[in-house]
């Protein structure tokens, strides 16, 4: 877990050192629970950020927005109606990192993982 922006600075720090193309990040902002891991400000040390909307209650879609720094992407999906969600947010963060290390860039690396992951559903 990445809960401060301390934290995410000296992973940032180390990995320089090495030859990494592109960092993927979960940082489980909010536990299942409804417990606050991590505030907000944390977003601002992120070049890329994902919103995951999809336990929104009030809607038949899941409703996801991508901010690549400039523009804000809202990706709509239909919601998938299940109790088995614990760990998808890791899996769709591994996905789009295994995604960027084929050469995709973020915003399709993203979109064709929500596509996939939701397939899995």
């Amino acid at each position: 877990m990445l809960p401060t922006v301390g934290i995410v600075k000296v992973l940032y720090d180390r990995l320089k050192q090495y030859p990494v193309q592109a960092l993927v990040v979960d940082p489980v902002m909010v536990s299942t629970s409804g417990d606050v891991l991590a505030g907000p400000s944390i977003l601002d040390t992120f070049r890329n950020v994902l919103v995951k909307g999809g336990d929104l209650p009030a809607s038949s879609d899941a409703v996801d927005i991508f901010f690549d720094g400039l523009e804000f992407y809202e990706l709509r999906s239909a919601r998938i109606q299940t109790q088995n969600c614990h760990g998808t947010g890791c899996t769709l963060a591994s996905c789009i990192a295994a995604e960027l290390a084929k050469g995709s860039q973020m915003l399709p690396a993203v979109r064709v993982n929500r596509v996939s992951w939701t397939k899995g559903f």
